[in-house]
């Protein structure tokens, strides 16, 4: 799939970005969220399928802000995993990349 440059949550016009926030001591980063800025970061050192799934993740860390939900990244996780597959299994992903 080719992630977008730009996506709408809710109101709200988030950019994205390859790369994190370099104040991140996690080399384990994958991606982040700034509800502030409107900003989705997306680590490119790792594989295409886990850009396009860190996607989905913080999608719904951007949904669940905007809902009032309570963060709950292991519920957040499970979720952005599971429907990333469900996607991808289906054939419902653009092929492009």
């Amino acid at each position: 799939m080719k992630i977008p440059e730009k996506v709408k949550i809710g109101a709200h016009e988030y950019k994205i970005y390859f790369d994190v926030d370099p104040s991140n001591d996690n080399d384990n980063c994958f991606g982040n969220v700034s509800y502030k800025k409107l900003v989705i970061g997306i680590n490119p050192t790792y594989a295409q399928s886990q850009q396009e799934e860190t996607f989905f993740h913080e999608v719904l860390h951007a949904i669940e802000h905007q809902l009032g939900y309570e963060e709950n990244e292991q519920r957040n996780q499970a979720t952005a995993h599971h429907l990333y597959l469900f996607l991808k299994e289906n054939n419902l992903l653009s092929n492009q990349s």
